[in-house]
C-alpha cells in the first residue's frame, strides 16, 4: 500500500522511505472477523419456556456515539426453553442485546447484553420473573366507541439487570387497546417486592393522556414533576398479581398533532431502506416527537402524531455506511436545520440526501519545526478512492492541498517543539462525506 502511495509525488516518496505509513494504514477498526454461536434455556422457576420469542439486536458503536439497536435475528424456544443463532457476525464496533418475549404475558419481558466470540458458542440463559396483570373499563364522555383509546403502564421502577442506556427501547411503556365494549387488560407487567410502581396512563382518539386518580377514582392530568399527585397515581403491584382498576371515563380533549412524512435516498435519488429517523423538538433538540423510525424499502419515514412547534431531522445508519445526515445538509448542531410544524397540519417532503462515509489511512513524518502528512481517503460505499480537498491546520497555521486519486501530501511548517495535535479537515464530494480528525505529531 505505501509504494503505491509513494509512487504518486516526492513528498511521498520521503514518507514512506522513512515507514511513516503507520497503524493508520491498516485495516480500519471494526473489520469483520469472523462470526459466532449463541444458544442458551429460557426458564420460569427452574421450568423451561416453551415457544418464547428470542430477539437479538445489533447495537453498532461509532466514536462516543451508538446508533439505535437493530433487530438481526429472532428464534422460538422449543418445548425444553432453548433456543440457538449462528452466523453472529463479531466485530469491534457491534454489541449485541438479547431480548426475550414469553407470549403467555405470565412473565415479564426480559432482555441482556451478550458479547458473541468469533468462532466460539457463547451460553446465555435467561430467567424470566412472574408477571402482574391489570384489567378495567375505559368509556368516552361523547359516547362514541372506546376502541380508538389505549392504556398504558409507565414503570418508574424495575429491574432493569444490565440493560444499561437500551433500557428505554426494549422496555418502553406497555400499551393495551381498549375493546369496543371499553374493557381491557394488560399482562406481562413487572411486580413485587414493593419499590415496583407505575403510572396507569389512558389515551387515543380526539383525547389527551391522563392518568389513574386512585384516590379521586376517576382521571387526572399525569403529574411527574407533583410528588403530591404522583403519589395518587401510583400503583404497586404484587407478584402474580391480576388486579381489575375502577371504571373511568376520559374527558379531556387533546391538541391537534399533525402527520409528518419523508423520505431518504442517496445523492443520486435511490431509496435507502433502514436508515434511522429521529425527529426532536427545538430549541433543546432533547424531546422526541416519537420514537425513531426506519426508513422502509421505498425509503419512506413517518412520524404520524407531531404537535405543533419546531423541530430538526436527524438521519442515522446502523451500519455506518451513510453519514450522518440532518435535513437540508447540516452537520453541526440540532438547531442547524428547522422544521416547522402548525397544529393538526401534515408535514410532507421532509427529504434528506445521504452521502457515503470515508476512511482515511494518515502517515507523518515529524521535522525541526515541522509535520509532513500523508493520506488515504477512500468512500466505504464503493471502496473508490474521491478527489476533494484537505486542510491541516493548528493554530492558526493552515496548509491545504487537493485530494487525487484519495491522496494528499500537506507539510505544515513553524510549528512549536513537542507534541502537537493538527487538525486534519476532509471536504467531502457531492457523493461522499467529509470529516474532521485530529493527527498527533512530536515536532522535533
Amino acid at each position: 500500500m505505501s509504494s503505491r502511495l509513494s509512487s504518486r509525488t516526492a513528498p511521498a516518496v520521503a514518507l514512506a522511505s522513512l515507514g511513516l505509513l503507520l497503524g493508520g494504514l491498516a485495516a480500519p477498526a471494526g473489520a469483520a472477523t469472523g462470526t459466532g454461536k449463541l444458544s442458551g434455556t429460557v426458564t420460569l422457576d427452574g421450568g423451561g419456556i416453551g415457544f418464547a420469542k428470542v430477539q437479538l439486536y445489533r447495537n453498532v458503536i461509532k466514536g462516543q456515539e451508538s446508533t439505535k439497536p437493530v433487530r438481526v435475528k429472532t428464534d422460538n424456544t422449543d418445548g425444553r426453553g432453548r433456543y440457538s443463532f449462528t452466523g453472529i457476525p463479531v466485530k469491534s464496533s457491534y454489541n449485541y442485546t438479547l431480548l426475550v418475549t414469553d407470549r403467555t404475558g405470565r412473565t415479564v419481558k426480559t432482555f441482556r447484553h451478550v458479547d458473541p466470540v468469533a468462532g466460539k458458542k457463547v451460553t446465555k440463559n435467561v430467567r424470566m420473573k412472574v408477571a402482574a396483570l391489570l384489567t378495567g373499563t375505559v368509556m368516552r364522555a361523547d359516547g362514541g366507541s372506546p376502541a380508538d383509546l389505549t392504556v398504558g403502564v409507565d414503570i418508574d421502577t424495575v429491574d432493569r439487570g444490565d440493560a444499561g442506556p437500551d433500557f428505554d427501547m426494549f422496555f418502553p411503556e406497555q400499551r393495551a387497546a381498549v375493546k369496543a365494549d371499553g374493557s381491557f387488560t394488560l399482562s406481562g407487567l413487572p411486580s413485587g417486592p414493593a419499590g415496583t410502581y407505575a403510572n396507569v396512563k389512558v389515551s387515543g382518539g380526539p383525547y389527551a393522556e391522563q392518568c389513574y386518580d386512585f384516590v379521586a377514582v376517576r382521571l387526572a392530568d399525569c403529574a411527574p414533576q407533583d410528588p403530591a399527585s404522583l403519589q395518587r397515581q401510583q400503583i404497586t403491584l404484587a407478584k402474580g398479581e391480576a388486579r381489575t382498576l375502577p371504571n373511568v371515563t376520559v374527558t379531556k380533549l387533546a391538541p391537534p398533532v399533525s402527520r409528518l412524512t419523508g423520505t431518504v435516498t442517496d445523492t443520486s435519488g435511490t431509496p435507502l431502506k433502514g436508515m434511522q429517523v429521529t425527529v426532536r423538538a427545538l430549541p433543546s433538540g432533547e424531546a422526541e416527537a416519537g420514537e425513531p423510525v426506519l426508513t422502509r424499502s421505498s425509503g419512506g419515514f413517518t412520524f404520524p402524531k407531531v404537535p405543533a412547534g419546531t423541530y430538526v431531522v436527524r438521519v442515522d445508519d446502523p451500519d455506518g455506511v451513510w453519514a450522518k445526515q440532518y435535513l437540508g445538509g447540516g452537520l453541526n448542531q440540532w438547531a442547524s436545520q428547522r422544521v416547522v410544524v402548525a397544529d393538526g397540519r401534515p408535514v410532507r417532503n421532509v427529504d434528506v440526501q445521504l452521502k457515503s462515509t470515508a476512511t482515511v489511512k494518515v502517515g507523518r513524518k515529524a521535522g525541526k519545526g515541522s509535520a509532513k502528512v500523508a493520506v488515504l481517503i477512500t468512500r466505504t460505499l464503493t471502496g473508490s478512492k474521491p478527489g476533494g480537498r484537505v486542510v491541516l491546520s493548528h493554530e492558526g497555521r493552515t496548509k491545504e492541498a487537493t485530494v487525487v486519486n484519495g491522496r494528499a501530501t500537506l507539510t505544515l511548517k513553524s510549528l512549536p517543539k513537542g507534541t502537537q495535535k493538527l487538525r486534519l479537515t476532509y471536504s467531502g464530494t457531492s457523493s461522499t462525506a467529509g470529516f474532521t480528525k485530529t493527527v498527533t505529531v512530536k515536532v522535533q
